[in-house]
This record gives C-alpha cells, structure tokens and sequence, in this order.
C-alpha cells in the first residue's frame, strides 16, 4: 500500500511541475520583443544584464534575452531609471520622465439612415 502511495505522490508532483513549466514557457513565448534596432541586444553573456528604456513609455523598459528585446513593465506609479538600471520613483529621476501621449481619435462621422 505505501509502494502505491509514493507512486502516486511521485505522479502528481511531476504532473503538478510539467504544468507549472509549460505555464512558465507559455508565457514567455507571448511576451512582447521591444522597438529596438537590430543589434541594440548582445548575445548572452553569463552574469551581464542589458537594459533599455523602452521607447516613447516610461513605465515600461526592454530586457536583452539571449539577444532579444523583451518588453518589461515597472510596476504601478514606477519609472525606468537609466541610470540605475530599475524601475524607481518619479521623484529620483531627473527629469521626471513623460508617457508617450495617447493619440486622439477622429470622430465616427454619423450616417444618414
């Protein structure tokens, strides 16, 4: 009887970790690459880290993985520090960074019926 446990405890940790991995890789492949120029990301080298601020956003920034922009939010009421290479407080970057501003809609003109 505990043979049968343990097999069964021993399945539903590998079921529970395949899940856990695929969620992680899914979300990975739907994350969004960055409006960089090519090249702007080196291959990956162990124990560096590159960072861009994300262009136009300033709440947003671009991680270099193995060469690729990926797209990265500051949590909420934070902004990209270029300097420090976080997301920080409006008050400790100078200047205050600015939002790219949101572009206004044209009125749907009204159809005669």
């Amino acid at each position: 009887m505990e043979l049968k446990s343990l097999a069964l405890a021993t399945v539903v940790v590998v079921c529970t970790f395949y899940e856990a991995q695929s969620a992680a890789m899914s979300k990975l492949k739907t994350r969004q690459i960055c409006p960089l120029k090519p090249g702007s990301c080196p291959p990956y080298i162990q124990g560096e880290e590159k960072y861009h601020p994300y262009p136009g956003d300033a709440a947003r920034y671009c991680q270099c993985s193995h060469g690729i922009p990926v797209a990265m939010n500051c949590s909420p009421g934070l902004y990209w520090n270029s300097e420090s290479n976080y997301c920080d407080w409006p008050h400790a970057i100078a200047p205050v960074p600015e939002t790219a501003p949101v572009p206004e809609t044209e009125p749907v003109p009204e159809t005669a019926l």
